[in-house]
């Protein structure tokens, strides 16, 4: 990570407890191509060491199950970080039980059980093989990462050097004649919600397996509140996104847009909620919009 990603708040803004400016900092880097897939990667790594470890703070520690662990990829690694702690903290056991033996007094020798050296000799292949079969695929992973990610930037910082918004577009090759909301787009998949309060059918976005990022963008009607709210949660419960901004950060356009980790919308269905801020100093619904994740 260079100087510049260094001051980016990546570790809140994937704790889904950043504030509304850092959120928004965070957005803009991975828009302008100052934060890439790979450092965002790294940051996702260091958060499930510092979790397994134990260096989180209670705060941090609800967050990260709440907000972080809500994809597949990112249960696999925390397993894995947890089932090699583990391991690491046993055989450290171990090691010191030998060596109380070894200093007993009238104890001349200590020679293991034939049963402890198999284990132990099992133990250590499985994990080696495990280890070596996690790096290769993390390699492989990164390397196909960092190959799309360039493809990526490029296309949405020649996009923002135009003045271009991406936007969706409808799937022009599909025969489906149903009329579904299948929303596409150029470089980064966006899904753009009216200001209708609710949808009748889901709206359906696909993402290829070459997309790191989607942009959620909502369509306003009527004068701009003073502030908004919105999250995004999963057919069970699970929240994804949740985040308040203000009424600065509505373009002219009377649209707003958030940036999502391609890797936090397994494929299933979410509920989208916004919700205006109200005079009593509440919220009250807005938008709430459903839409499902194809892959």
């Amino acid at each position: 990570m260079n100087s510049s990603q260094e001051t980016i708040p990546i570790r809140p803004f994937l704790l889904g407890i950043a504030s509304e400016a850092d959120a928004c900092r965070v957005e803009e880097a991975i828009l302008n191509g100052d934060l890439d897939t790979a450092s965002l990667a790294n940051s996702e790594d260091e958060l499930i060491d510092d979790y397994c470890t134990g260096r989180l703070s209670a705060e941090e520690r609800r967050a990260y199950i709440a907000n972080f662990l809500v994809t597949a990829d990112r249960q696999q690694r925390h397993e894995f970080g947890i089932a090699l702690i583990d391991y690491a903290r046993k055989q450290s056991s171990d090691d010191a039980l030998s060596i109380r033996r070894l200093e007993e007094p009238r104890r001349l020798t200590f020679i293991p059980s034939w049963r402890r050296v198999a284990s132990f000799a099992a133990a250590v292949s499985v994990l080696l093989a495990a280890l070596t079969s996690y790096e290769y695929t993390m390699l492989r992973r990164a390397e196909q990462l960092a190959a799309e990610s360039r493809n990526e930037v490029a296309r949405l910082q020649a996009a923002v050097a135009s003045g271009a918004d991406i936007v969706s577009r409808p799937n022009e090759r599909s025969g489906n004649s149903t009329g579904d909301k299948q929303v596409l787009a150029y470089g980064m998949p966006v899904v753009d919600f009216s200001s209708s309060t609710r949808s009748v059918s889901p709206i359906i976005l696909r993402i290829s397996t070459n997309i790191t990022f989607v942009k959620i963008k909502v369509s306003l009607a009527g004068p701009p509140s003073v502030k908004y709210r919105e999250v995004v949660l999963t057919q069970g419960g699970t929240q994804v996104l949740a985040q308040e901004f203000s009424a600065a950060n509505v373009c002219t356009s009377g649209a707003c847009t958030s940036v999502v980790p391609a890797s936090a919308l397994p494929p299933g269905v979410y509920h989208f909620k916004l919700d205006e801020a109200s005079s009593e100093g509440g919220f009250r619904e807005l938008i709430d919009q459903v839409f499902r994740v194809e892959r």
